[in-house]
């Protein structure tokens, strides 16, 4: 049975010399010795020639280029090792491209069929013989440079240690002996040399997957299991070349025939199916008369070899995607914007100075025929751009004055100029496609992926050549003739605590609108949602709309917003949050009482007032420092009184509030008068849920950029509380409510009255006693001036 084995890792050994073989653990012994259907080990080879197995031995990723490992000794000693060239056509070049395996899964070496040279690794330079050191894999005397540990390991997920960058089964080979640049890898392989080394590198990297393929059978070798297609839907075709085949031994042609449910909506380019020399590439077609994914199998068959099995997958994708075609019968006339400039309310426009296409302000009131674009043509023959001012899309080039082409830049020209182009999909991620982009066809024969081909923004005001999938080529298309709303603001996501309001302005771009645009916002919590003072009500051709948001609960609210004029409509998606992880802020006299502890020292550590009394038990000297936590020390309980616009004071529960001393090293001193207590505003670390107060009251200044709040100073090792930089990771608080943490208060005594009751609900605003069934915090105060908060259940009938 023909069988290609996917490795990724082996043990070499020096001349003649085992290499022994180091497994980390029994569990890696297991893999080595079952493997899995996949991952089959190599089989060894006797010491003494009587049972030899010889493989040609390839790096996966090079699969593509049909490079196999070779070597050049013993014509050139200098650089002895492993190198990487095409399948030899010669017998003695075949024979220097095969090795076998001697030993067993713990111990073996590799050992090169033409020569008896085993791989062995150059633990330093030597510069008589030209051996570069630790980065290669070399063959050397082993009395000077001894073979080293090598260990073979699975390249997935399932490793102790290591992991695969793209996660790939296969076999690697590992060097524990060196640093972190432990796996023998393709890195080194180019194109502008004539010898391409095998090296070490990071671990697990896509070039470390190795493969074995049996060097006498007749096998057929792929570079991928699957190949990939996309297309319209409705009898559309879409084709995509599948290269890296390879054959090892074969003397005649490899045939490939397409089976399973959807067989028939594949095919081959001009009913091409075989390959001649065995080894190259088929177009396979795919054509869809439905939008929805499809299912075959590609079988390659040659000689006696296996049949190697390759999945097909098409998507197809429906036309309504895509702008309407027009023909001599039917115009459709479009807008064009390219999506990162809709914002700006930009289309594709013709310069009356410069002749070429620009991307200008499209102004509801003065629309002009040179902003209107039709398309026509086909998906297999390509597209023309036609504008309505009588000209096509050509590409420029001329030269400018010092002889460079300008900027790829499009020109206008006369009917008949103008270039073809392709509809391909925008990819917004791996596998997540959206809208279309525009590739030029007047220049190519096929469908590059990198090159200067697609249609883009980034000249700003100009178009130009670039990348695919780039910001800037994704296209939108707005019916020029069809009454219509748009707005670049697909959903709008607000956030500000209960009690506080935020608002957010949106553009909105009015067409053919035939009266006024009305907003009204309509969902389960349209009350937190508002307009501002411009009201619901905008001009036919658009304008400025102001969405705000005032939640009175803390949850997250949702609700939709919708634009009307006539028959055109408009939805946008409102989200409205606030949760966001802050305390309450409280009135004078509503006592909810928090805990402040830094991110970086949350365990150990929470803001406290600490004083030092005189010889008169005065106390002097007062800061906010950092002290272990105790949820019974008031001296660790402040509250926050103010609001979040205007700002705040923090407050601590036996009294005074915070006010930063600039002259003793940035630190906060405890006022004993509230009045006098600096104002604080929360300010959100980079767009994440955690938050960070800046200093806005007497003692900040705005030249300066140390006002937020921090450990610095307490985590040198003293324990107080700075002012420093914006987002240090010593800035971000964590508040924990006191009451809900206060059951581990003093015991009290069976004689110690109760003097006053006091009710909370579990956000910690205090109530006037319970009115309806639910859990909440009844604080007690004794005689003694002691204090418990326990939570209780009330039923109130």
């Amino acid at each position: 049975m023909n069988k290609v084995f996917t490795f990724g890792v082996l043990f070499l050994l020096s001349m003649l010399t085992t290499v022994s073989f180091a497994t980390n653990n029994a569990k890696r012994n297991a893999q080595l010795r079952d493997g899995s259907a996949d991952l089959v080990a190599p089989n060894f080879s006797s010491a003494d020639d009587s049972n030899e197995n010889w493989y040609y031995i390839r790096f996966k990723r090079q699969a593509t280029n049909n490079l196999v490992w070779t070597t050049d000794y013993p014509t050139n000693n200098a650089s002895w090792g492993i190198k990487q060239l095409a399948q030899s056509e010669s017998a003695s070049g075949k024979l220097a491209q095969q090795w076998k395996l001697v030993g067993s899964a713990e111990s073996f070496s590799i050992v090169n069929r033409a020569t008896g040279f085993s791989v062995a690794y150059a633990a330093a330079e030597d510069a008589e013989k030209g051996i570069r050191g630790s980065n290669y894999v070399v063959g050397v005397d082993p009395s000077t440079y001894p073979a080293a540990d090598l260990v073979l390991e699975r390249s997935d997920a399932n490793l102790d240690t290591y992991w695969a960058n793209p996660p790939s089964l296969g076999w690697v080979i590992y060097n524990p002996s060196i640093s972190i640049h432990a796996f023998i890898n393709d890195r080194q392989t180019t194109t502008n040399y004539p010898w391409r080394d095998a090296c070490y590198y990071y671990y697990m990297d896509a070039g470390d997957i190795i493969e074995f393929v049996d060097a006498v059978k007749q096998t057929i070798v792929v570079a991928t299991d699957s190949v990939g297609i996309e297309t319209l839907e409705g009898g559309h075709t879409g084709q995509a070349v599948f290269s890296g085949i390879t054959n090892f031994n074969l003397d005649g042609a490899i045939t490939a025939t397409i089976e399973g449910p959807d067989a028939a909506n594949f095919g081959f380019l001009n009913d091409v199916n075989t390959l001649p020399s065995g080894s190259g590439s088929l177009t396979i077609t795919f054509t869809p008369q439905e939008s929805r994914t499809y299912r075959a199998t590609l079988v390659l068959n040659g000689g006696t070899a296996a049949p190697v099995s390759v999945i097909l997958n098409g998507t197809a994708f429906s036309s309504e995607l895509m702008p309407k075609i027009s023909d001599e019968n039917e115009e459709h006339w479009y807008f064009i914007q390219t999506y990162r400039r809709a914002a700006a309310n930009t289309v594709w426009s013709l310069s009356d100075t410069t002749l070429m296409i620009v991307q200008d302000t499209l102004k509801p009131a003065n629309i002009r025929d040179d902003q209107k674009w039709k398309i026509e043509g086909t998906w297999e023959d390509g597209y023309y751009f036609v504008n309505k001012a009588g000209y096509e899309m050509v590409y420029n080039e001329t030269k400018s004055d010092d002889g460079t082409r300008p900027a790829d830049r499009y020109l206008r020209a006369g009917l008949g100029y103008g270039d073809l182009f392709e509809f391909t999909r925008f990819r917004v991620s791996e596998g997540v496609y959206q809208d279309w982009q525009l590739l030029n066809r007047t220049f190519v024969n096929d469908k590059p992926t990198t090159t200067y081909k697609y249609l883009n923004d980034q000249q700003g005001r100009f178009l130009c050549q670039y990348v695919i999938n780039d910001g800037g080529n994704r296209m939108v298309f707005i019916p020029a003739d069809e009454p219509i709303i748009k707005s670049p603001t697909a959903s709008l996501a607000l956030e500000i605590p209960a009690g506080a309001t935020v608002s957010s302005t949106i553009s909105v771009l009015g067409l053919n609108l035939a009266g006024e645009i009305t907003a009204t916002i309509t969902g389960a919590d349209k009350d937190v949602f508002g307009f501002g003072e411009e009201g619901a009500t905008l001009p036919g051709v658009g304008g400025k709309l102001t969405v705000t948001f005032n939640p009175v609960d803390v949850k997250s609210h949702s609700a939709t917003l919708t634009l009307t004029s006539g028959t055109a409509t408009l939805d946008i998606p409102l989200t409205g949050n606030s949760d966001l992880g802050l305390p309450i802020f409280n009135p004078t006299g509503n006592e909810g009482w928090y805990q402040i502890s830094f991110n970086r020292n949350t365990t150990k550590a929470a803001l406290a007032i600490t004083a030092v009394p005189d010889a008169l038990g005065n106390r002097y000297d007062t800061q906010v420092m950092q002290t272990p936590k105790d949820a019974s020390n008031r001296d660790q309980s402040w509250k926050f009184v103010g609001n979040w616009t205007d700002g705040f004071q923090i407050i601590n529960r036996n009294g005074g509030a915070l006010s930063f001393d600039a002259i003793n090293t940035q630190r906060f001193l405890l006022i004993e008068e509230e009045a006098f207590g600096d104002k604080f505003l929360f300010y959100r670390q980079n767009s994440t849920s955690n938050w960070q107060l800046n200093c806005v009251g007497k003692w900040a200044d705005d030249d300066v950029d140390e006002t937020y709040m921090n450990d610095w100073n307490g985590n040198a090792g003293d324990g107080s509380v700075s002012l420093y930089y914006v987002n240090d990771g010593g800035n971000t608080l964590i508040f924990t409510h006191v009451l809900e943490d206060a059951i581990n208060a003093p015991a009290i005594d069976a004689n110690d009255k109760v003097v006053s009751v006091k009710y909370y609900n579990l956000l910690g605003a205090q109530i006037q006693r319970p009115t309806k069934t639910g859990i909440y915090v009844v604080q007690n105060t004794y005689a003694s001036g002691k204090v418990k908060a326990v939570k209780q259940l009330f039923i109130i009938k």
